[in-house]
């Protein structure tokens, strides 16, 4: 997608890759390559949810200021400093999207499923990717042919709704046990809220079994101990 967009922004209306648009493509994957290093950082550190939204909130403001800086650009073709600033704003979607987005999807399908459905569950997520990712690749130069930089705007917006869906069906599961993984999904309720109410509710009983096991074995071992004693006396 940030080709298509990268090669609209350079002029290139017919898609066919000009030496301009090259380097623009070449550039930005570099970037793109990069910003994934910032995931190594961040990724198990604040959470795969803050990662998240951050990442959503980024892309988004950055395709609506491209698209609005794209717009300028055509009301003042004699000021190609406009279409500079848009395709700046496309390189930190793309770096952005790369240290965020590009990572949970993956990471997430891996922790949420038990281990008898884990690799059917991460078949599952690579042909969802592969569908969606192949229907845009063909949408897009479409969609800019037929109301150029608003695809930006649809683009940006789309982002903004996945907050809300990351907010609502995503909950936590960084730093979290396979047991914890176990709890947090327990819950009838697919919300986020329900689940992780229904987490603290399995682990707090979890920890008192836990202990009343332990007093158990201790008073289970307490004659023993007293038996040992008086045998040593004796």
């Amino acid at each position: 997608m940030s080709l298509d967009v990268s090669n609209w922004l350079s002029g290139s209306k017919s898609y066919k890759n000009g030496v301009k648009s090259q380097w623009i493509a070449g550039i930005n994957n570099i970037f793109y390559c990069l910003s994934t290093l910032v995931a190594v950082f961040t990724i198990d550190r604040w959470g795969r949810r803050f990662v998240s939204f951050w990442g959503c909130t980024g892309m988004a403001i950055a395709m609506f200021l491209a698209g609005g800086l794209s717009k300028a650009q055509q009301l003042h073709l004699d000021n190609k400093a406009w279409g500079a600033a848009s395709t700046a704003f496309v390189f930190i979607y793309t770096s952005i999207f790369g240290s965020t987005l590009l990572m949970t999807p993956w990471i997430i399908p891996s922790e949420m499923f038990p281990l008898k459905l884990r690799a059917a569950g991460n078949a599952a997520g690579v042909v969802g990717w592969s569908i969606g990712n192949g229907w845009l690749m063909l949408l897009c130069p479409i969609m800019f042919n037929a109301i150029h930089e608003k695809t930006l705007y649809i683009f940006g917006a789309s982002n903004f709704l996945t907050l809300l869906v990351v907010y609502l069906l995503y909950p936590e599961t960084a730093n979290r046990t396979l047991e914890e993984i176990d709890f947090l999904f327990a819950s009838n309720n697919p919300l986020v809220p329900a689940c992780e109410a229904e987490f603290k509710r399995l682990k707090e009983e979890h920890r008192l079994a836990s202990l009343s096991a332990s007093a158990e074995v201790l008073n289970d071992e307490k004659p023993t101990d007293d038996l040992k004693d008086s045998s040593s006396s004796v």
